[in-house]
């Protein structure tokens, strides 16, 4: 029951505040993620059913959710901190979101140490150009053409050979 009156006690002004002065002291922990550079993470509920899932903690930087690394929080309900905490926190305190990663923090593809060039990755390993998940654009062309052959003629045309006219009853 006190799992509850909490749940619903995080949502008001006072508990938001109470919240942001903890996410601002670290009290929830931190992100394990290397990129992230330790940003204080804040405590989500995967449910909002009781006895449904433990906590979990959520980074506003990768936003990525993780299990605490503290054991006395896997007891905790997550239905306790409800879904909504960390992005009505963030809603209510913007000055606590923090800024998106650099792209230059942000790892690039290498191969033995050097950067794979964008133009790279974009094509096939034989230069033809990827129309998308690893399909050839001319592997593409043939299958829309394969599928087009063997597709039903639509309303109002006609397949080859078929029908009693013969090809006189074409359409002018």
């Amino acid at each position: 029951m006190y799992g509850l009156i909490h749940a619903r006690f995080v949502l008001t002004g006072r508990g938001l505040a109470a919240v942001a002065d903890r996410f601002r002291s670290s009290a929830f922990g931190r992100c394990p993620r290397l990129g992230c550079g330790g940003q204080a993470v804040l405590p989500l509920g995967p449910s909002d059913v009781p006895r449904q899932a433990t906590v979990a903690v959520w980074c506003p930087r990768c936003e990525d959710a993780f299990r605490p690394p503290v054991k006395g929080a896997a007891a905790l309900d997550g239905a306790y901190f409800t879904t909504t905490l960390p992005h009505l926190l963030l809603l209510t305190y913007p000055a606590l979101r923090p800024p998106a990663p650099h792209p230059d923090d942000v790892p690039s593809a290498r191969v033995f140490g050097f950067r794979v060039a964008e133009r790279a990755r974009a094509r096939e390993p034989h230069g033809a150009p990827v129309t998308g998940w690893g399909v050839t654009a001319a592997a593409a062309a043939g299958r829309a053409a394969a599928a087009a052959s063997n597709a039903p003629p639509a309303a109002g045309q006609r397949g080859e050979g078929g029908g009693a006219g013969g090809g006189a009853d074409k359409a002018v």
